[in-house]
C-alpha cells in the first residue's frame, strides 16, 4: 500500500526586508509550506488574485503601499479573502495593533519575533481554519468545472466548452458565486451583496442586467440558457448535470453585519478577580456577553455543556492548569470548535509555543491593553465567522444513526426517507446530531436555534423537540434519537 504525501501548505510571504522574506521563508519550508514571495503590496495583490494560500505572512511597511491597505484590499477582492492573515511588523505601539487587526488581519506579530513563535502561530492559523471548514482546505481549483464552466481566477476568464470568455470584475465575481454550488439557487439580494463594492452598490435590477451580459457571452442562445438559470421568482442558479428541484441558500452576509448581530458568548477564566473585572468590563463595553470563572475544574465542567464563542485563558490557574484545559476543550464537549484566546503573565518563548501548539488560537502576555485585547477578540471571532460560513456553503452535511441532514439544501432523510421539518426542527436536530453524547441546556438551544431571542421559553423549546419527535422517532413516547437529559436539557444519542 503507497500512502499519498500530505499536500503542501501555499504561504504567501509579503516582506519587502530581502533577509526577513528569507528568515520567514526558511521557517515556513521548515514547517511544510510551499512558499511565494512578494516585496511590494501591488504584487503581493496580483499574486493574492491569482491563487488561493493557506496562509499570508504580512509586513506592515512595504516599498509601495501599507500593509494595512493590502490586508483590506485581501479581504475585499481576491480569492484569499478567507484566508488567514498574519501581521508581522516593527510598528509595535497598541494603537498599531488596533489598526492592523482591524484592516482584517488574524494575528499581529512583532519584529523581532522568534522562529518557534511564528510558527507556533502560523500552525494555530491553519489548525484553526481546518477545524472550522471541516476539511483539509479542500478549495475549488483554478480550471475545476462546474456546471459545464469553468474559470480562470489568474486571467479572470471563463472556460465554456473549451473556450475562453473574457469578464468584466462583476461578471466574473457573479459567476465566481454561482459556480461554486452549482445547482444551489442564490436570491438576487444575496448576489447583489456579493458583488457590490463599498464605492458601487448593487441593486437587483442590476443582478438581472448582469446575467443577461453574461448570457450573451457563454450562452449559446441567450434566450433558451443551457448554463446560467433562472429559478422563477427566486433568484439564479448554476446547471447541476444531475439535480432537478431547486435548492435555495442564502449568502453569508458582511462581517460588519455579523458584529451587529452575533451575540459573542465569552468565557474568561483567571483566578485573579480584578483581571476578571477589567477584562469584563472592556469586553461588555465592546458588545460582548461575558460569564467569568475563577478555577480550571469549574470551567472545565461549565465548557463541556454551553457553547462559547470566545474563551479567555489563563495559564496559572487552580485545579486544573490552563494549557491542560485548553487541550481537554479541543478534544471534546461544547467548544471544540471555539476561539482561545490565552492571557497570562509567561510571555517567555517556550510558554506562547506551548500554549498555541495545545489548541489556543491566540496568545497574549500581561500587562496588556484593552484596545489591543478586544482587536485580537474581534479578530478571533471576525475569523470564526469567516470560515464557519465558508464551512457551510462547501459542506455542511451530517450523517449520524439513520438520520441524513444537508443544510445547504434544507433536506432531511430518516432511515432513507425524506421528511419535512420547519426551520426550527431542521436547525435545531443538526445542531444536536453535529455533536452526538454532547448535553446542550435549553439557554444554549435557544442562543444557537433561535439566536439568543430573549422572547424564546424553556416551554418553547420543548414543543418543538415534541413536534420533532413525533416525526423521527418510532415511538415519540420512548424516543431513541432525541434523549432528555432531566433537568439540563437535550442531546442527540451517542452512537459508541
Amino acid at each position: 500500500m503507497t500512502v499519498e504525501p500530505a499536500p503542501l501548505l501555499r504561504a504567501l510571504i509579503v516582506e519587502d526586508d530581502p533577509s526577513l522574506r528569507e528568515l520567514i521563508r526558511g521557517a515556513l519550508d521548515r514547517a511544510g509550506f510551499d512558499t511565494a514571495e512578494a516585496a511590494e503590496g501591488r504584487h503581493a495583490l496580483d499574486l493574492a488574485r491569482g491563487q488561493p494560500f493557506e496562509l499570508i505572512v504580512l509586513d506592515r511597511r512595504l516599498l509601495d503601499l501599507d500593509g494595512t491597505v493590502v490586508c483590506m484590499a485581501i479581504r475585499r477582492d481576491t480569492v484569499n479573502r478567507d484566508t488567514p492573515i498574519l501581521m508581522a511588523t516593527l510598528r509595535a505601539t497598541e494603537a498599531d495593533k488596533v489598526i492592523g487587526l482591524e484592516s482584517g488581519a488574524d494575528d499581529y506579530l512583532v519584529k523581532p519575533f522568534g522562529e518557534r513563535e511564528l510558527v507556533a502561530r502560523a500552525m494555530a492559523m491553519v489548525r484553526r481554519a481546518q477545524r472550522l471548514r471541516g476539511q483539509a482546505f479542500a478549495r475549488s481549483r483554478d480550471g475545476d468545472e462546474r456546471g459545464g464552466v469553468a474559470l480562470d481566477h489568474a486571467k479572470r476568464t471563463a472556460i465554456v466548452r473549451g473556450n475562453g470568455v473574457d469578464l468584466t470584475r462583476q461578471e466574473f465575481d457573479l459567476l465566481d458565486a454561482l459556480t461554486a454550488q452549482p445547482g444551489v439557487v442564490f436570491s438576487r439580494a444575496d448576489l447583489a451583496r456579493h458583488v457590490a463594492r463599498a464605492d458601487r452598490p448593487m441593486t437587483e435590477r442590476t443582478i438581472d442586467a448582469l446575467i443577461r451580459r453574461i448570457r450573451r457571452k457563454i450562452e449559446h442562445d441567450p434566450r433558451h440558457p443551457d448554463f446560467l438559470l433562472t429559478a422563477r421568482g427566486a433568484g439564479y442558479k448554476l446547471r447541476d448535470g444531475g439535480r432537478r428541484e431547486p435548492v435555495y441558500v442564502r449568502l453569508p452576509r458582511p462581517v460588519d453585519e455579523d458584529a451587529r448581530t452575533h451575540t459573542r458568548r465569552t468565557l474568561v477564566v483567571d483566578d485573579e478577580a480584578s483581571v476578571r473585572d477589567v477584562v469584563r468590563q472592556h469586553l461588555q463595553l465592546a458588545g460582548f456577553d461575558v460569564t467569568e470563572i475563577g478555577d480550571g475544574a469549574r470551567a472545565l465542567d461549565l465548557a463541556r455543556t454551553t457553547p462559547f464563542d470566545l474563551i479567555l485563558l489563563d495559564i496559572m490557574l487552580p485545579g486544573i492548569d490552563g494549557v491542560t484545559l485548553c487541550r481537554a476543550l479541543r478534544a471534546e464537549g461544547a467548544n471544540t470548535h471555539s476561539a482561545m484566546l490565552m492571557l497570562t503573565a509567561k510571555d517567555a518563548e517556550s510558554d506562547k509555543v506551548l500554549g498555541l501548539d495545545n489548541g489556543a488560537d491566540d496568545y497574549m502576555t500581561k500587562p496588556f491593553g484593552s484596545r489591543e485585547l478586544v482587536a485580537r477578540a474581534t479578530a478571533l471571532l471576525r475569523a470564526q465567522q469567516r470560515m464557519q460560513r465558508e464551512a457551510r456553503a462547501a459542506t455542511g452535511r451530517v450523517e449520524r444513526s439513520g438520520i441524513s441532514l444537508d443544510p445547504d439544501r434544507r433536506h432531511a432523510a430518516i432511515r432513507g426517507t425524506a421528511v419535512e421539518l420547519t426551520k426550527l426542527e431542521f436547525d435545531l436536530l443538526h445542531l444536536l446530531v453535529s455533536h452526538p453524547g454532547i448535553v446542550f441546556g435549553r439557554d444554549a438551544l435557544v442562543a444557537h436555534v433561535w439566536g439568543g431571542d430573549a422572547s424564546v421559553t424553556d416551554r418553547t423549546v420543548d414543543t418543538v423537540v415534541s413536534r420533532m419527535r413525533k416525526k423521527i422517532e418510532l415511538d415519540a413516547r420512548d424516543p431513541e434519537l432525541i434523549l432528555t437529559a432531566w433537568g439540563v436539557g437535550y442531546k442527540f444519542v451517542d452512537a459508541d
